[in-house]
Protein backbone atom coordinates (compact mmCIF):
# COMPACT_ATOMS: atom_id res chain seq x y z
CA UNK A 1 0.00 0.00 0.00
CA UNK A 2 1.71 3.23 -1.17
CA UNK A 3 2.83 5.62 1.86
CA UNK A 4 0.51 8.79 3.20
CA UNK A 5 2.53 10.19 5.30
CA UNK A 6 2.20 13.50 2.79
CA UNK A 7 -1.54 12.73 1.43
CA UNK A 8 -2.87 15.96 4.05
CA UNK A 9 -1.04 18.05 1.51
CA UNK A 10 -3.34 15.98 -1.52
CA UNK A 11 -6.52 17.78 -2.80
CA UNK A 12 -8.02 14.32 -3.41
CA UNK A 13 -7.28 13.02 0.38
CA UNK A 14 -8.87 16.57 1.80
CA UNK A 15 -11.56 15.89 0.00
CA UNK A 16 -11.67 12.25 1.23
CA UNK A 17 -11.10 13.80 4.59
CA UNK A 18 -14.19 15.94 4.05
CA UNK A 19 -16.72 13.07 2.95
CA UNK A 20 -16.27 11.04 5.59
CA UNK A 21 -16.79 14.19 7.98
CA UNK A 22 -19.52 14.96 6.69
CA UNK A 23 -21.20 11.25 6.95
CA UNK A 24 -19.89 11.30 10.55
CA UNK A 25 -21.91 14.80 11.03
CA UNK A 26 -24.73 13.45 8.95
CA UNK A 27 -24.80 10.94 11.43
CA UNK A 28 -25.01 12.82 14.57
CA UNK A 29 -27.82 14.81 13.11
CA UNK A 30 -30.11 12.17 12.59
CA UNK A 31 -28.92 9.80 15.64
CA UNK A 32 -31.39 11.49 17.94
CA UNK A 33 -34.65 11.41 16.04
CA UNK A 34 -33.83 7.31 14.65
CA UNK A 35 -33.19 6.53 18.76
CA UNK A 36 -36.62 8.54 19.53
CA UNK A 37 -38.55 6.96 17.44
CA UNK A 38 -37.32 3.22 17.94
CA UNK A 39 -38.54 4.04 21.51
CA UNK A 40 -41.60 5.18 20.76
CA UNK A 41 -42.16 1.88 18.88
CA UNK A 42 -41.37 0.08 21.51
CA UNK A 43 -43.66 1.63 24.07
CA UNK A 44 -46.44 1.10 21.93
CA UNK A 45 -45.63 -2.50 21.27
CA UNK A 46 -45.76 -3.28 25.32
CA UNK A 47 -48.71 -0.71 25.81
CA UNK A 48 -50.72 -2.77 23.02
CA UNK A 49 -49.42 -6.32 23.78
CA UNK A 50 -50.56 -5.68 27.55
CA UNK A 51 -54.36 -4.54 26.67
CA UNK A 52 -55.04 -6.51 23.73
CA UNK A 53 -53.95 -9.39 25.92
CA UNK A 54 -55.36 -8.49 28.96
CA UNK A 55 -51.85 -8.46 30.65
CA UNK A 56 -50.94 -6.12 33.84
CA UNK A 57 -49.85 -2.80 32.41
CA UNK A 58 -45.90 -2.37 32.67
CA UNK A 59 -45.89 -6.00 32.36
CA UNK A 60 -42.02 -7.65 30.60
CA UNK A 61 -40.61 -10.95 29.68
CA UNK A 62 -36.75 -11.09 29.37
CA UNK A 63 -36.26 -14.88 29.39
CA UNK A 64 -36.88 -15.86 25.50
CA UNK A 65 -34.38 -16.01 23.25
CA UNK A 66 -34.55 -14.90 20.05
CA UNK A 67 -34.53 -18.94 19.13
CA UNK A 68 -37.47 -19.97 21.32
CA UNK A 69 -39.62 -17.46 18.86
CA UNK A 70 -38.01 -18.07 15.71
CA UNK A 71 -39.71 -21.15 13.53
CA UNK A 72 -36.63 -23.72 12.02
CA UNK A 73 -36.25 -23.89 9.48
CA UNK A 74 -36.48 -19.58 9.06
CA UNK A 75 -35.69 -18.30 5.43
CA UNK A 76 -32.51 -15.99 5.70
CA UNK A 77 -31.67 -17.32 9.06
CA UNK A 78 -31.70 -20.93 9.91
CA UNK A 79 -31.93 -24.28 7.36
CA UNK A 80 -31.51 -27.82 8.67
CA UNK A 81 -31.58 -29.14 4.84
CA UNK A 82 -27.48 -29.76 5.39
CA UNK A 83 -27.79 -31.28 8.96
CA UNK A 84 -28.24 -29.72 12.12
CA UNK A 85 -29.41 -26.32 12.62
CA UNK A 86 -26.62 -24.20 13.67
CA UNK A 87 -29.21 -21.38 15.14
CA UNK A 88 -30.78 -23.62 17.41
CA UNK A 89 -27.68 -24.90 18.24
CA UNK A 90 -28.93 -26.58 21.85
CA UNK A 91 -31.51 -27.22 24.26
CA UNK A 92 -31.81 -23.67 25.74
CA UNK A 93 -32.60 -22.26 21.81
CA UNK A 94 -34.86 -24.24 20.43
CA UNK A 95 -38.05 -23.21 19.20
CA UNK A 96 -40.72 -23.31 21.45
CA UNK A 97 -43.97 -23.69 19.92
CA UNK A 98 -46.33 -23.13 22.78
CA UNK A 99 -44.96 -19.63 22.91
CA UNK A 100 -43.71 -17.46 25.45
CA UNK A 101 -44.83 -18.22 28.78
CA UNK A 102 -45.33 -14.41 29.44
CA UNK A 103 -47.47 -14.16 26.58
CA UNK A 104 -45.14 -11.31 25.65
CA UNK A 105 -42.26 -12.36 23.25
CA UNK A 106 -44.50 -14.24 20.24
CA UNK A 107 -46.53 -10.85 19.90
CA UNK A 108 -43.67 -8.15 19.62
CA UNK A 109 -42.21 -10.22 17.36
CA UNK A 110 -45.25 -10.08 15.21
CA UNK A 111 -45.57 -6.36 15.70
CA UNK A 112 -41.91 -6.14 14.67
CA UNK A 113 -42.73 -8.06 11.36
CA UNK A 114 -45.67 -5.93 10.33
CA UNK A 115 -43.51 -3.04 10.98
CA UNK A 116 -40.69 -4.18 8.64
CA UNK A 117 -40.86 -2.19 5.17
CA UNK A 118 -40.00 -5.43 3.32
CA UNK A 119 -41.71 -8.18 5.96
CA UNK A 120 -38.33 -9.68 6.77
CA UNK A 121 -36.47 -8.23 10.41
CA UNK A 122 -32.88 -9.25 10.85
CA UNK A 123 -33.83 -11.77 14.28
CA UNK A 124 -30.40 -13.09 13.75
CA UNK A 125 -28.79 -9.57 14.89
CA UNK A 126 -31.41 -9.25 18.14
CA UNK A 127 -31.60 -10.84 21.75
CA UNK A 128 -35.11 -11.09 22.53
CA UNK A 129 -34.27 -11.63 26.03
CA UNK A 130 -33.60 -7.45 25.88
CA UNK A 131 -36.87 -6.44 23.43
CA UNK A 132 -38.52 -5.04 27.03
CA UNK A 133 -35.35 -3.08 28.44
CA UNK A 134 -33.02 -1.83 25.42
CA UNK A 135 -34.87 -0.07 22.36
CA UNK A 136 -31.75 -0.46 20.11
CA UNK A 137 -32.18 -4.23 20.55
CA UNK A 138 -35.90 -3.51 18.75
CA UNK A 139 -33.91 -1.42 16.37
CA UNK A 140 -31.49 -4.20 15.52
CA UNK A 141 -34.29 -5.72 13.83
CA UNK A 142 -34.16 -3.30 11.39
CA UNK A 143 -30.54 -3.45 10.35
CA UNK A 144 -28.97 -5.37 7.46
CA UNK A 145 -28.62 -8.99 8.08
CA UNK A 146 -24.77 -8.86 9.18
CA UNK A 147 -22.17 -7.39 11.28
CA UNK A 148 -23.87 -5.95 13.77
CA UNK A 149 -24.95 -8.77 16.27
CA UNK A 150 -22.61 -7.05 18.71
CA UNK A 151 -23.92 -3.51 18.88
CA UNK A 152 -25.94 -2.56 21.68
CA UNK A 153 -26.41 1.31 21.50
CA UNK A 154 -27.05 3.68 18.53
CA UNK A 155 -23.59 5.23 19.40
CA UNK A 156 -21.65 2.06 18.32
CA UNK A 157 -23.89 1.48 15.02
CA UNK A 158 -22.52 3.28 12.02
CA UNK A 159 -23.91 5.05 9.63
CA UNK A 160 -25.21 2.60 7.32
CA UNK A 161 -27.04 0.81 10.17
CA UNK A 162 -29.09 4.11 11.00
CA UNK A 163 -29.97 4.90 7.57
CA UNK A 164 -31.14 1.01 7.40
CA UNK A 165 -33.21 1.89 10.57
CA UNK A 166 -35.23 4.66 8.62
CA UNK A 167 -35.70 2.93 5.52
CA UNK A 168 -36.70 -0.39 6.81
CA UNK A 169 -39.38 0.44 9.81
CA UNK A 170 -42.40 1.83 8.52
CA UNK A 171 -43.52 4.65 10.70
CA UNK A 172 -40.42 6.68 9.61
CA UNK A 173 -42.53 7.31 6.37
CA UNK A 174 -44.83 9.88 8.57
CA UNK A 175 -42.18 11.50 9.87
CA UNK A 176 -40.24 12.10 6.18
CA UNK A 177 -41.21 14.23 2.77
CA UNK A 178 -39.31 11.80 0.92
CA UNK A 179 -41.02 8.51 -0.49
CA UNK A 180 -38.50 5.50 1.30
CA UNK A 181 -40.12 3.03 -0.93
CA UNK A 182 -38.38 4.90 -3.99
CA UNK A 183 -34.89 3.07 -4.78
CA UNK A 184 -33.42 6.74 -5.52
CA UNK A 185 -34.46 8.33 -2.47
CA UNK A 186 -32.18 11.06 -0.12
CA UNK A 187 -31.81 8.10 2.25
CA UNK A 188 -31.31 5.39 0.03
CA UNK A 189 -28.69 8.32 -1.96
CA UNK A 190 -26.78 8.79 1.48
CA UNK A 191 -26.29 5.35 2.64
CA UNK A 192 -24.63 4.84 -0.92
CA UNK A 193 -22.21 7.74 -0.11
CA UNK A 194 -21.58 6.35 3.44
CA UNK A 195 -20.17 2.95 1.68
CA UNK A 196 -18.10 4.63 -1.31
CA UNK A 197 -16.33 6.68 1.09
CA UNK A 198 -15.63 3.87 3.51
CA UNK A 199 -14.74 1.89 1.30
CA UNK A 200 -12.44 4.08 -0.38
CA UNK A 201 -9.42 2.33 -1.37
CA UNK A 202 -6.90 5.49 -2.01
CA UNK A 203 -9.02 7.15 0.28
CA UNK A 204 -9.53 9.68 -2.49
CA UNK A 205 -12.71 11.95 -3.42
CA UNK A 206 -12.83 14.08 -6.59
CA UNK A 207 -14.22 17.82 -6.41
CA UNK A 208 -17.78 17.16 -8.45
CA UNK A 209 -18.23 14.17 -6.28
CA UNK A 210 -17.42 15.92 -2.80
CA UNK A 211 -19.92 18.38 -4.12
CA UNK A 212 -22.90 16.12 -4.80
CA UNK A 213 -21.75 14.57 -1.51
CA UNK A 214 -22.40 17.46 0.33
CA UNK A 215 -25.66 18.38 -1.65
CA UNK A 216 -27.58 14.99 -0.64
CA UNK A 217 -26.85 15.12 2.59
CA UNK A 218 -27.56 18.66 3.14
CA UNK A 219 -30.90 17.88 1.84
CA UNK A 220 -31.86 15.09 3.73
CA UNK A 221 -31.08 17.60 7.26
CA UNK A 222 -33.28 19.54 5.28
CA UNK A 223 -36.16 17.33 5.34
CA UNK A 224 -39.49 19.51 5.87
CA UNK A 225 -41.37 17.38 7.68
CA UNK A 226 -39.37 17.01 10.66
CA UNK A 227 -35.42 17.63 10.37
CA UNK A 228 -35.59 21.00 8.99
CA UNK A 229 -36.93 21.95 12.37
CA UNK A 230 -34.83 19.63 14.59
CA UNK A 231 -31.61 20.78 16.44
CA UNK A 232 -29.73 18.05 16.44
CA UNK A 233 -29.87 18.07 12.86
CA UNK A 234 -29.83 21.83 11.77
CA UNK A 235 -26.52 21.79 14.44
CA UNK A 236 -25.34 19.30 11.81
CA UNK A 237 -26.66 21.05 8.92
CA UNK A 238 -24.55 24.39 9.78
CA UNK A 239 -21.12 21.65 10.37
CA UNK A 240 -21.90 20.61 6.92
CA UNK A 241 -22.20 24.02 5.29
CA UNK A 242 -18.83 25.16 7.36
CA UNK A 243 -16.94 22.25 6.42
CA UNK A 244 -17.78 23.03 2.83
CA UNK A 245 -17.05 26.83 2.76
CA UNK A 246 -13.59 25.75 4.43
CA UNK A 247 -14.73 27.66 7.81
CA UNK A 248 -14.53 24.77 9.96
CA UNK A 249 -11.14 24.24 10.06
CA UNK A 250 -10.58 20.19 10.25
CA UNK A 251 -7.94 19.51 13.06
CA UNK A 252 -5.72 15.99 14.18
CA UNK A 253 -8.85 15.01 16.16
CA UNK A 254 -11.38 15.50 12.85
CA UNK A 255 -8.52 13.30 11.19
CA UNK A 256 -8.40 10.73 13.42
CA UNK A 257 -11.72 10.31 13.66
CA UNK A 258 -12.32 9.67 10.27
CA UNK A 259 -9.66 7.22 10.01
CA UNK A 260 -10.89 5.58 12.89
CA UNK A 261 -14.00 4.93 11.54
CA UNK A 262 -12.40 3.43 8.36
CA UNK A 263 -10.56 1.43 10.48
CA UNK A 264 -13.35 -0.16 12.39
CA UNK A 265 -15.20 -0.69 8.93
CA UNK A 266 -12.08 -2.51 7.48
CA UNK A 267 -12.03 -4.93 10.58
CA UNK A 268 -15.72 -5.29 10.49
CA UNK A 269 -15.40 -6.47 7.13
CA UNK A 270 -12.39 -8.60 7.61
CA UNK A 271 -14.14 -10.33 10.69
CA UNK A 272 -17.48 -11.25 8.41
CA UNK A 273 -15.21 -12.54 5.45
CA UNK A 274 -13.19 -14.79 8.63
CA UNK A 275 -17.08 -16.10 9.62
CA UNK A 276 -18.05 -16.89 5.73
CA UNK A 277 -15.25 -18.98 5.45
CA UNK A 278 -15.48 -20.79 8.16
CA UNK A 279 -18.91 -21.37 7.84
CA UNK A 280 -18.63 -22.35 4.11
CA UNK A 281 -15.57 -24.64 5.30
CA UNK A 282 -18.16 -26.34 7.86
CA UNK A 283 -20.81 -26.60 5.16
CA UNK A 284 -18.28 -28.48 2.37
CA UNK A 285 -17.46 -30.96 5.56
CA UNK A 286 -21.10 -31.61 6.06
CA UNK A 287 -21.56 -32.22 2.00
CA UNK A 288 -18.62 -34.81 1.86
CA UNK A 289 -19.89 -36.38 5.02
CA UNK A 290 -23.32 -36.99 3.22
CA UNK A 291 -22.25 -37.96 0.47
CA UNK A 292 -19.52 -40.24 1.91
CA UNK A 293 -22.74 -41.70 3.71
CA UNK A 294 -25.17 -42.33 0.45
CA UNK A 295 -22.25 -44.55 -0.99
CA UNK A 296 -21.93 -46.41 1.96
CA UNK A 297 -25.77 -46.92 2.04
CA UNK A 298 -25.81 -47.81 -1.63
CA UNK A 299 -22.93 -51.12 -1.38
CA UNK A 300 -24.56 -53.89 -0.54
CA UNK A 301 -22.86 -56.92 0.14
CA UNK A 302 -24.08 -60.10 0.94
CA UNK A 303 -21.10 -62.24 1.43
CA UNK A 304 -17.89 -62.57 3.28
CA UNK A 305 -15.92 -60.77 0.64
CA UNK A 306 -18.38 -57.94 0.12
CA UNK A 307 -18.23 -57.49 3.78
CA UNK A 308 -14.23 -57.33 3.55
CA UNK A 309 -14.34 -54.94 0.47
CA UNK A 310 -17.06 -52.67 2.37
CA UNK A 311 -15.11 -52.68 5.32
CA UNK A 312 -11.77 -51.71 2.89
CA UNK A 313 -14.32 -48.93 1.29
CA UNK A 314 -15.18 -47.37 4.48
CA UNK A 315 -11.24 -47.32 5.53
CA UNK A 316 -10.46 -45.83 2.10
CA UNK A 317 -12.95 -43.09 2.34
CA UNK A 318 -12.46 -42.36 5.87
CA UNK A 319 -8.70 -41.77 5.08
CA UNK A 320 -9.83 -39.92 2.13
CA UNK A 321 -12.12 -37.77 4.48
CA UNK A 322 -9.66 -37.15 6.60
CA UNK A 323 -7.21 -35.83 4.31
CA UNK A 324 -9.30 -33.26 2.32
CA UNK A 325 -10.92 -32.23 5.84
CA UNK A 326 -7.28 -31.66 7.14
CA UNK A 327 -5.92 -30.24 4.46
CA UNK A 328 -9.22 -27.65 3.87
CA UNK A 329 -8.80 -26.59 7.54
CA UNK A 330 -4.87 -25.82 7.05
CA UNK A 331 -6.33 -23.64 4.15
CA UNK A 332 -8.70 -22.22 5.98
CA UNK A 333 -6.32 -21.49 8.92
CA UNK A 334 -3.95 -20.18 6.25
CA UNK A 335 -6.45 -17.44 4.77
CA UNK A 336 -7.43 -16.72 8.34
CA UNK A 337 -3.87 -16.06 9.66
CA UNK A 338 -3.79 -13.77 5.95
CA UNK A 339 -6.59 -12.10 6.69
CA UNK A 340 -5.09 -11.20 10.37
CA UNK A 341 -2.01 -10.02 9.18
CA UNK A 342 -3.53 -7.88 6.31
CA UNK A 343 -6.25 -6.43 8.59
CA UNK A 344 -3.30 -5.70 11.67
CA UNK A 345 -0.76 -4.04 8.47
CA UNK A 346 -3.69 -2.04 7.17
CA UNK A 347 -4.66 -0.80 11.14
CA UNK A 348 -0.62 0.21 11.47
CA UNK A 349 -0.26 2.07 8.54
CA UNK A 350 -3.34 3.86 9.15
CA UNK A 351 -2.36 4.71 12.53
CA UNK A 352 0.98 5.77 11.06
CA UNK A 353 -0.77 7.96 8.22
CA UNK A 354 -2.52 9.75 11.75
CA UNK A 355 0.75 10.18 13.63
CA UNK A 356 2.10 11.89 10.36
CA UNK A 357 -0.94 13.64 9.52
CA UNK A 358 -1.27 15.23 12.93
CA UNK A 359 2.55 16.10 13.32
CA UNK A 360 1.76 18.00 9.60
CA UNK A 361 -1.07 19.84 10.77
CA UNK A 362 0.39 20.95 13.86
CA UNK A 363 3.55 21.94 11.96
CA UNK A 364 1.60 23.66 9.54
CA UNK A 365 -0.39 25.34 12.32
CA UNK A 366 2.60 26.72 14.28
CA UNK A 367 3.97 28.24 11.41
CA UNK A 368 1.19 30.00 10.19
CA UNK A 369 0.82 31.66 13.74
CA UNK A 370 4.31 32.61 13.76
CA UNK A 371 3.90 34.58 10.20
CA UNK A 372 0.46 35.98 11.15
CA UNK A 373 1.93 37.50 14.82
CA UNK A 374 4.88 38.97 12.54
CA UNK A 375 2.60 40.43 10.33
CA UNK A 376 0.54 41.75 13.40
CA UNK A 377 3.29 43.25 15.01
CA UNK A 378 4.34 45.37 11.68
CA UNK A 379 0.72 46.52 11.08
CA UNK A 380 0.47 47.61 14.93
CA UNK A 381 3.61 49.74 14.58
CA UNK A 382 2.63 51.49 11.38
CA UNK A 383 -0.43 52.11 12.45
CA UNK A 384 0.78 53.71 16.05
CA UNK A 385 2.72 55.76 13.96
CA UNK A 386 0.26 56.89 11.33
CA UNK A 387 -2.31 57.81 14.28
CA UNK A 388 0.52 60.33 15.92
CA UNK A 389 0.96 62.01 13.14
CA UNK A 390 -2.44 62.75 12.40
CA UNK A 391 -2.61 63.95 16.44
CA UNK A 392 0.01 66.43 15.75
CA UNK A 393 -1.82 67.54 12.50
CA UNK A 394 -5.15 67.71 14.42
CA UNK A 395 -3.97 69.47 17.31
CA UNK A 396 -1.89 71.77 15.06
CA UNK A 397 -5.61 72.77 13.04
CA UNK A 398 -7.30 73.09 16.14
CA UNK A 399 -4.83 75.78 17.93
CA UNK A 400 -5.56 77.62 14.26
CA UNK A 401 -9.44 77.61 14.78
CA UNK A 402 -9.87 78.64 18.22
CA UNK A 403 -7.62 81.45 17.13
CA UNK A 404 -9.96 82.43 14.36
CA UNK A 405 -12.97 81.95 16.80
CA UNK A 406 -11.82 84.03 19.50
CA UNK A 407 -11.12 86.58 17.04
CA UNK A 408 -14.67 86.36 15.46
CA UNK A 409 -15.96 86.55 18.60
CA UNK A 410 -14.63 89.68 20.08
CA UNK A 411 -16.05 91.55 16.81
CA UNK A 412 -18.99 89.95 17.08
CA UNK A 413 -19.62 91.31 20.85
CA UNK A 414 -18.93 94.76 20.20
CA UNK A 415 -21.33 95.12 17.51
CA UNK A 416 -23.94 93.74 18.96
CA UNK A 417 -23.69 96.11 21.68
CA UNK A 418 -23.73 98.84 19.62
CA UNK A 419 -27.01 97.16 17.64
CA UNK A 420 -28.25 96.58 21.23
CA UNK A 421 -28.19 100.21 22.30
CA UNK A 422 -29.47 101.88 19.13
CA UNK A 423 -33.06 99.10 19.50
CA UNK A 424 -33.45 99.76 23.22
CA UNK A 425 -33.15 104.17 22.39
CA UNK A 426 -35.91 103.33 19.36
CA UNK A 427 -38.15 101.51 21.69
CA UNK A 428 -38.12 104.07 24.31
CA UNK A 429 -39.57 106.69 21.67
CA UNK A 430 -42.08 104.42 19.99
CA UNK A 431 -43.43 102.51 23.34
CA UNK A 432 -45.59 105.70 24.81
CA UNK A 433 -47.63 105.73 21.96
CA UNK A 434 -48.27 102.42 21.07
CA UNK A 435 -49.16 102.12 24.75
CA UNK A 436 -52.89 103.77 24.23
CA UNK A 437 -53.41 101.25 20.81
CA UNK A 438 -52.59 98.00 22.97
CA UNK A 439 -54.37 98.82 25.94
CA UNK A 440 -57.62 99.49 23.50
CA UNK A 441 -57.03 96.42 21.42
CA UNK A 442 -56.74 94.58 24.31
CA UNK A 443 -60.21 95.34 25.51
CA UNK A 444 -62.23 94.62 22.10
CA UNK A 445 -60.31 91.00 22.21
CA UNK A 446 -61.48 90.40 25.66
CA UNK A 447 -64.60 91.16 25.01
CA UNK A 448 -64.62 88.58 21.66
CA UNK A 449 -63.37 85.90 23.99
CA UNK A 450 -65.67 86.04 26.25
CA UNK A 451 -68.84 85.52 23.57
CA UNK A 452 -67.30 83.19 21.72
CA UNK A 453 -66.89 81.05 25.48
CA UNK A 454 -70.20 81.79 25.97
CA UNK A 455 -71.26 80.17 22.85
CA UNK A 456 -69.09 77.40 23.05
CA UNK A 457 -70.39 76.11 26.56
CA UNK A 458 -73.79 76.29 25.26
CA UNK A 459 -72.79 74.21 22.45
CA UNK A 460 -70.92 71.85 24.70
CA UNK A 461 -74.27 71.79 26.57
CA UNK A 462 -76.51 70.91 23.73
CA UNK A 463 -73.60 68.10 23.01
CA UNK A 464 -73.73 66.18 26.44
CA UNK A 465 -77.53 66.20 26.81
CA UNK A 466 -77.94 64.32 22.96
CA UNK A 467 -74.65 62.24 23.72
CA UNK A 468 -76.35 60.86 26.82
CA UNK A 469 -79.82 60.64 25.55
CA UNK A 470 -77.76 58.69 22.49
CA UNK A 471 -76.13 56.33 25.01
CA UNK A 472 -78.87 55.96 27.23
CA UNK A 473 -80.85 54.70 23.92
CA UNK A 474 -77.96 52.07 22.65
CA UNK A 475 -77.41 50.65 26.19
CA UNK A 476 -81.38 50.09 26.66
CA UNK A 477 -81.18 48.35 23.44
CA UNK A 478 -78.16 46.19 23.94
CA UNK A 479 -79.65 45.38 27.52
CA UNK A 480 -82.84 44.13 26.09
CA UNK A 481 -80.54 42.38 23.30
CA UNK A 482 -78.99 40.72 26.04
CA UNK A 483 -82.12 39.06 28.06
CA UNK A 484 -83.14 38.03 24.83
CA UNK A 485 -80.54 36.02 24.05
CA UNK A 486 -80.05 34.87 27.69
CA UNK A 487 -83.48 33.45 27.75
CA UNK A 488 -83.24 31.88 24.12
CA UNK A 489 -79.77 30.15 25.72
CA UNK A 490 -81.24 29.00 29.39
CA UNK A 491 -85.22 29.51 29.14
CA UNK A 492 -86.15 28.19 25.93
CA UNK A 493 -86.76 24.52 26.46
CA UNK A 494 -88.16 22.62 29.50
CA UNK A 495 -88.27 19.07 30.58
CA UNK A 496 -90.38 16.35 28.40
CA UNK A 497 -91.85 14.97 31.81
CA UNK A 498 -91.21 14.99 35.01
CA UNK A 499 -89.69 11.70 35.01
CA UNK A 500 -87.14 12.35 32.80
CA UNK A 501 -85.41 15.91 33.92
CA UNK A 502 -82.05 15.35 30.89
CA UNK A 503 -84.46 15.18 28.52
CA UNK A 504 -85.48 18.40 27.50
CA UNK A 505 -87.60 19.96 24.45
CA UNK A 506 -88.31 23.64 22.73
CA UNK A 507 -91.11 25.25 25.18
CA UNK A 508 -92.11 27.10 21.66
CA UNK A 509 -93.19 24.06 20.03
CA UNK A 510 -94.90 21.89 23.41
CA UNK A 511 -96.55 24.98 25.13
CA UNK A 512 -100.25 24.64 25.28
CA UNK A 513 -102.22 27.57 26.46
CA UNK A 514 -103.96 27.59 30.00
CA UNK A 515 -107.39 29.28 31.16
CA UNK A 516 -106.87 32.03 33.48
CA UNK A 517 -109.06 33.97 35.39
CA UNK A 518 -108.04 38.01 36.54
CA UNK A 519 -108.95 39.66 39.99
CA UNK A 520 -108.22 42.93 40.15
CA UNK A 521 -107.84 42.83 43.83
CA UNK A 522 -106.11 40.43 45.46
CA UNK A 523 -106.95 41.31 49.00
CA UNK A 524 -110.63 41.63 48.92
CA UNK A 525 -113.26 39.22 49.83
CA UNK A 526 -114.82 39.30 46.58
CA UNK A 527 -114.77 36.12 44.33
CA UNK A 528 -116.03 37.82 41.26
CA UNK A 529 -113.01 36.83 38.62
CA UNK A 530 -112.76 38.03 34.97
CA UNK A 531 -111.78 35.65 32.21
CA UNK A 532 -108.78 36.59 30.79
CA UNK A 533 -108.76 36.79 26.84
CA UNK A 534 -105.33 38.31 26.19
CA UNK A 535 -102.21 39.30 28.12
CA UNK A 536 -102.99 42.67 27.43
CA UNK A 537 -105.98 42.84 29.95
CA UNK A 538 -103.70 41.70 33.36
CA UNK A 539 -100.88 44.70 31.64
CA UNK A 540 -103.10 47.52 31.46
CA UNK A 541 -106.29 46.74 33.13
CA UNK A 542 -108.68 49.86 33.55
CA UNK A 543 -106.26 52.00 31.95
CA UNK A 544 -103.72 51.77 34.41
CA UNK A 545 -100.61 49.81 34.79
CA UNK A 546 -100.52 47.85 37.84
CA UNK A 547 -97.39 47.63 39.92
CA UNK A 548 -97.76 44.05 41.39
CA UNK A 549 -99.46 41.08 39.70
CA UNK A 550 -99.74 37.67 41.38
CA UNK A 551 -100.21 33.94 39.67
CA UNK A 552 -101.45 32.21 41.73
CA UNK A 553 -102.44 27.79 40.97
CA UNK A 554 -101.86 24.01 42.76
CA UNK A 555 -98.51 22.83 42.22
CA UNK A 556 -97.77 21.53 38.72
CA UNK A 557 -100.21 23.47 36.78
CA UNK A 558 -97.13 25.07 34.81
CA UNK A 559 -96.59 28.38 36.54
CA UNK A 560 -92.75 28.44 36.22
CA UNK A 561 -93.79 27.22 32.28
CA UNK A 562 -96.10 30.18 31.81
CA UNK A 563 -93.91 32.80 32.83
CA UNK A 564 -91.01 31.06 30.29
CA UNK A 565 -93.53 31.61 27.75
CA UNK A 566 -94.21 35.09 27.98
CA UNK A 567 -90.42 36.16 27.70
CA UNK A 568 -90.04 34.20 24.94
Amino acid sequence: MASYSLKLLEKKYNNWVKAQLAVLFNEEGIEPFVCNEIQIFQQKCLDDICYNNGLLSGALCSSCFTENIVKCPTNRICNVGRGQCSYHRNATTQYNPSGCPNNICDNFKAKIQSAHRFYGPSFKNTDATNWCSNPWEVAKCFLPQDGYKDVVSAKETDFNGIISVVINYKDFQMKVHEHLGNKSNLFEQAREIGRIVRHSSELEVEDKDLQQYFKVLQQLLSDPVYLATDTHAQSAKQKLSDLENDILVVGKDDVRKALDDVAKAVRDKIRTEIDDQKKQYDEIKLDMIKNKQDDIRSLEFKTAEGVKTLENIVDDNAKTIRKEIAKMKQEADASVKTLKTQADEEVKNIKEESKNSVKIIESSKKSGLDKIKQEVDVSVKSFKTLVDDEAKKIKKESDNFVKVIKSSTDTGLGRIKQETNTLVNSLKIQSSSERQSITEQGKKEKTALVELGETLQKTLYTRNIDDKEEQYVSSRKKLKEEIIAWYNMYQSTVPLSPLTDDLDTPLACFYVKTELNMKTNAFSERKETTRVKSLEDVFTSGRKVPREIYLSADAGFGKTVFFQNIWL
